[in-house]
């Protein structure tokens, strides 16, 4: 198994994150240098699509830039502090940050187009930087031809993570709760911190489209910024992923502390008396307690996890690990693993779902694989990034193509006609097995039927036997006593003439000379 590539999408710079339009073919890449780039490559999928793709296109497609739109939302960024220790051992402050470390320039980490599992979504772009910035953009006026930008901007939140903002996750339905789904935003940073914003709050007037709320405050465990309507910080270590079951009631957060995390939406968006609610009652100071209800933690594992995905309907969870190894939680049993997957020779840093017994796995030997879960195998590779490490893995619109990000400038395209073609193979072995298996049945019910009737058949003839035995010794007595009647002559008759049909009856010579003694 191997999927065409099309010809990849070039930054500027290397990506750290991607996200693709519901319906457009459009790309959104936030670059290693804090800039945000979207890129236009419908021209290059109607040329694959049209079988138009000879050699001499394909040195032009080089050549042609995709580019449409640079902006440059977290160039003048900088991680607020940095997690570590003083040259003397000791701790300086409640930041710990040390000067003798390398500086560590800015950076746009994750972008995410907002509503994408709604055709008709995608009408803005949250990016999220490692100064702890978190921004939303205008799509149409930030991905326009036009060199002045300033528009797009619609809100900008400062100091929201004093470490950075590692991934987004946005609530795929809508549920019950008072905010619908579509409008929440999740965040995870490196301190371990997950974050619930409620987008519709994050502009502080509705008249005002362009919004900068800066947060001083360096207590970022009590403070909450406009729009965060509940915080949690049950991890320790940097959020790996983030993902949501399909009702968007629940959320689930991987950590490099080797544990999965687990919140009730419902309990945290509707707990008045919760700390880190706009409408709560007790004191913005007041530390958050985890309660068996609101928030669940699994066993810590021997290993960090990297990677996140719900599968088989929501029925199970699957992790993927430093050492290569996916680790397949069942619904509601959340403390230890049901069964694990190795096989992958290093680390699985991205994962993709396909259908509910199918993912995509992206590894640090830079090839992505195609896997099916329980029953547990490898079905093949859908491509490679020749030695790079696949740090992301997307889906285009309509899920025509796989996308995939790695350490250099280029975003990878991946035919997934084969994954459908996959899919349908797989639905048609099924309908044949079942097919099989009903005819096997059939098969097995009409030869029981058969035994059965042959049993009873048996057991008559046996029956009419021991009849025919009945009735020859009633009829040797009926002889022996010279009976009149009819019946008994009849019988008589009757078994004179078998007796004549049955040579052993007659006496031999050897028994007529014994007889003569």
């Amino acid at each position: 198994m191997s999927a065409d590539e099309l010809t990849p999408i070039d930054c500027s710079v290397q990506p750290l994150g991607m996200s693709f339009h519901p319906s457009r073919d459009i790309a959104a890449c936030g670059l290693v240098d804090g800039t945000v780039e979207f890129h236009d490559f419908s021209s290059r999928m109607k040329k694959k699509e049209n079988n138009h793709v000879n050699h001499h296109d394909q040195e032009e497609e080089e050549e042609e830039d995709t580019i449409i739109s640079s902006l440059e939302i977290h160039c003048n960024e900088l991680p607020k502090c940095i997690q570590s220790w003083t040259d003397d051992g000791t701790q300086n402050g409640t930041t710990k940050s040390i000067t003798s470390t390398a500086k560590r320039g800015p950076s746009c980490r994750s972008v995410l187009f907002s509503n994408i599992d709604d055709p008709d979504g995608g009408q803005c772009l949250f990016t999220a930087g490692n100064g702890g910035t978190l921004t939303s953009l205008c799509t149409e006026r930030a991905s326009s031809s036009s060199r002045d930008h300033s528009s797009a901007l619609l809100w900008k939140i400062e100091n929201v993570s004093p470490s950075g903002i590692n991934t987004l996750h946005m609530l795929s339905s809508s549920s019950s709760s008072a905010a619908p789904s579509s409008s929440i935003l999740v965040t995870g940073d490196d301190e371990g911190i997950v974050r619930l914003w409620d987008t519709r709050l994050c502009s502080s007037s509705s008249n005002n489209t362009n919004t900068t709320i800066n947060n001083n405050n360096n207590n970022h465990h009590s403070f909450l910024p406009k729009g965060c309507i509940s915080s949690f910080d049950h991890h320790k270590d940097y959020i790996s992923g983030i993902a949501s079951d399909q009702n968007g009631t629940t959320l689930l957060t991987s950590s490099a502390d080797c544990t999965l995390g687990i919140i009730d939406i419902r309990m945290a968006r509707n707990n008045k008396n919760h700390p880190h609610n706009p409408n709560s009652t007790q004191s913005s100071s007041s530390s958050l307690t985890n309660g068996s209800l609101l928030v669940k933690q699994s066993d810590a594992m021997d290993d960090e996890l990297l990677s996140i995905l719900p599968m088989k309907n929501d029925r199970k969870v699957v992790c993927g690990t430093q050492r290569g190894v996916l680790n397949i939680w069942s619904w509601n049993t959340w403390g230890d693993i049901s069964d694990r997957f190795p096989g992958h020779p290093h680390s699985i840093d991205a994962l993709l779902k396909v259908d509910e017994s199918t993912l995509l796995t992206g590894g640090s030997d830079g090839l992505i694989r195609v896997v099916q879960i329980q029953p547990d195998k490898l079905l093949g590779i859908l491509g490679t990034h020749d030695g790079f490490p696949v740090e992301d893995l997307a889906f285009t619109a309509h899920r025509k193509y796989v996308a995939s990000l790695s350490h250099d400038h280029y975003v990878r395209l991946w035919d997934a006609s084969l994954l459908r073609d996959d899919d349908t193979d797989n639905d048609t072995d099924t309908d044949d097995d079942n097919d099989t298996d009903n005819n096997n049945n059939a098969i097995a019910k009409k030869s029981k039927q058969k035994q059965a009737e042959e049993d009873d058949s048996e057991d008559d003839w046996q029956d009419d036997d021991d009849s025919e035995d009945e009735n020859d010794n009633t009829k040797d007595s009926h002889c022996n006593h010279d009976s009149s009647d009819s019946d008994s002559d009849s019988d008589s008759d009757s078994d004179d003439a078998r007796n004549a049909k049955k040579p052993k009856r007659f006496k031999t010579e050897n028994e007529k000379f014994f007889a003569d003694l």
